[in-house]
């Protein structure tokens, strides 16, 4: 038996004792599988025995590499997976642009409000739990016409945090905007609307690797990598108007389309570092639900529900390498996967102080299978 260098996640190498048989056949394969990094085997290849080599048999020894491991604080996840928090943040900005433009009816003037948002995603047997968190503000500005059709548009700037549950974090800055128009019809009780959301990201992301998946003896810089999504939005829906006596009802439908895209980058580390290729996520979806608002005094009270099931998906994924053996390691770290149907609840009141003065919060609430998105707003209005 004989000890041999073998290949290690980190281009290190770690020892292998392969057995050299007394009467061996030509060819002897030894298979090396660790429960990380490079997988492959050793090739024994043996010289034919000769009077000259006194009765030896000598060998040939040769790697041959059948496939690479990742570790789970090298797979990437997180960065996928910041696609799915910028869908996230553009819902939040059309939720808040629906609520003040079409649900509330003080819609004309310029407004401002604090906005967050959160998202949580269960662990499962094949994917960490995943954590976005963003907070910002918001400020718009919204009208009407004569024939009381609406339009108004928004600019957001939101400071985000992603993580996942094992090495890594990345801290974003996003730029947001957003332009909304409302038709109402004549003679129809029927509202038409369309909304555009463009999302800017600017990410910062740092890997801290323990030593718990490292060769002995081996210690990992802080790994950093800076990227840019970019991230758009569209919305067209109606509603229809149910007669009642002391409740404004509406059921409506809308069709939401979201596209983000992850552009490809470098860790700052060569020996370490990891290159991500670019991602992409789509996802096309049809709520559908009731609206339920009341006026009361200077209160405009709101609740809507809603099943929104999602047509179209597809799900991010990123290509990588390790930059210091990019042709020998590689792997594909794949982002999660929200449930594709969905319960949604949205509810807030528009409260009027003065006549040209109003203040305004709202809430939303989503449910998935595996997954919580939250978001909140409050403000206030300068009426004309």
């Amino acid at each position: 038996m004989i000890t041999l260098p073998t290949p290690d996640t980190s281009g290190e190498t770690r020892e292998h004792n392969i057995d050299l048989l007394s009467e061996p056949e030509n060819t002897t394969k030894q298979l090396v599988e660790g429960q990380y990094g490079y997988q492959g085997e050793w090739i024994v290849n043996w010289a034919p025995i000769t009077k000259t080599a006194g009765g030896t048999q000598g060998a040939t020894l040769v790697w041959k590499q059948t496939g690479y491991k990742v570790n789970p604080e090298r797979q990437g996840d997180i960065v996928p997976n910041t696609l799915w928090g910028c869908f996230s943040d553009v819902q939040s900005v059309q939720n808040l642009m629906h609520a003040n433009l079409s649900t509330s009816r003080y819609r004309k003037g310029l407004w401002g409000a604090g906005l967050a948002n959160l998202i949580y995603k269960q662990r499962t047997p094949k994917k960490q739990k995943f954590h976005h968190a963003s907070g910002g503000y918001v400020v718009g500005l919204s009208g009407e016409t004569r024939s009381e059709n609406i339009f108004g548009g928004a600019f957001c700037e939101l400071f985000t945090r992603d993580k996942n549950e094992i090495a890594s974090r990345s801290n974003a800055h996003s730029y947001l905007g957003a332009v909304y128009y409302q038709y109402n019809t004549v003679s129809l009780p029927l509202r038409l609307h369309g909304q555009f959301t463009y999302c800017h990201t600017s990410n910062d992301m740092k890997t801290k690797m323990t030593e718990k998946y490292a060769p002995k003896g081996t210690s990992y810089p802080v790994l950093r990598g800076e990227w840019v999504n970019d991230c758009f939005g569209l919305e067209f829906g109606g509603s229809i108007k149910v007669p009642t006596r002391t409740l404004r009802v509406r059921t409506f439908l809308n069709i939401q389309a979201i596209y983000a895209h992850q552009e490809d980058f470098n860790e700052d580390s060569i020996a370490y570092g990891r290159k991500f290729a670019s991602s992409d996520l789509v996802n096309l979806s049809l709520p559908i639900g009731v609206h339920i608002s009341r006026l009361k005094g200077k209160n405009d009270f709101h609740v809507s529900v809603a099943y929104s099931p999602d047509l179209v998906r597809h799900n991010p994924h990123s290509d990588v390498y390790l930059l210091s053996t990019p042709l020998g390691a590689n792997w594909r770290s794949c982002g999660t996967n929200l449930a594709r149907q969905g319960l949604l609840v949205r509810c807030g009141n528009h409260r009027a102080y003065t006549p040209h003065f109003s203040i305004f919060g709202n809430f939303t609430y989503e449910l998935r299978g595996s997954s919580r998105t939250c978001s909140g707003n409050l403000g206030s209005m300068l009426r004309f």
